[in-house]
């Protein structure tokens, strides 16, 4: 009798076929996961570095303008 289970149980085609059906699911969710992350990634530390040469720039911008004026005030 237990070699009648077992075999019912290895040769169930509907138990294959869910089983295949959802690791291609998870195959495809886990490739295009490491196809986007690295993207996203990288284009996250250019955005940051573009957002921090930016501020540098006005912080430089507004420290030229202070310094401007202070030396117009020496001059007067």
């Amino acid at each position: 009798m237990s070699n009648n289970t077992s075999s019912q149980v290895a040769t169930n085609p509907a138990v294959i076929g869910n089983t295949s059906q959802n690791y291609g699911v998870f195959d495809i969710a886990v490739g295009v996961s490491a196809i986007v992350f690295p993207i996203i990634l990288v284009l996250s530390i250019n955005a940051y570095r573009k957002y921090r040469i930016a501020a540098r720039r006005e912080k430089i911008a507004y420290l030229e303008k202070a310094w401007r004026l202070n030396s117009a005030k020496k001059n007067v």
